[in-house]
């Protein structure tokens, strides 16, 4: 089923100019924004609200990083080469998780914690489903992959800005616990 939900999102994009260059600016350029505006967001708190949301998407990218090591999956464009050309440039390297979507997620939920508008949180969990979504568009990972990443960076971020801040009733960040 993972390479049917694949395939189709891929021949979906591929078809047309508009979702290919859509596909390529969430699958390329999103998480580079969605850094800096996590950067800007934090250091413009604290500098200690900086250090940690840098903390966090690193411990998050790196338990994605050992994964990764430990379950050596091939690329769609690798496992499916006589179906998929690539939309984006990418190195042969494991799949799974998707590397992408765990640092979307990662920043989705710090920046979430951040806000206290429940609007803003749904705006970047969409951007970060984007993102996840025009991974497998392009044809470098699969549903799972995507699905894997968004899991692992929302429940490691999540419990690591619990544990790192205390939260009052004014939803002032307190630092550290």
């Amino acid at each position: 089923m993972d390479s049917q939900i694949t395939l189709y999102l891929y021949y979906l994009a591929a078809g047309s100019h508009f979702l290919t260059l859509l596909t390529i600016f969430f699958a390329v350029w999103l998480v580079p924004i969605m850094i800096v505006a996590l950067i800007l967001e934090a250091a413009r708190r604290h500098w200690a609200c900086f250090m940690s949301s840098v903390l966090g998407v690193g411990i998050a990218w790196g338990f994605s990083q050992l994964i990764s090591l430990a379950i050596n999956r091939p690329r769609p464009f690798v496992a499916m080469s006589d179906q998929i050309i690539p939309l984006v440039k990418h190195n042969v390297d494991s799949s799974f998780p998707s590397d992408h979507t765990v640092a979307a997620f990662a920043i989705a939920t710090l920046l979430s914690m951040f806000f206290k508008r429940r609007w803003i949180t749904l705006i970047l969990y969409l951007l970060a489903i984007g993102v996840g979504l025009s991974r497998i568009a392009a044809g470098v990972h699969y549903p799972s992959d995507v699905l894997a990443g968004a899991i692992l960076a929302t429940l490691v971020c999540y419990f690591w800005f619990k544990n790192t801040y205390k939260i009052d009733e004014k939803m002032e960040r307190k630092w550290p616990l």
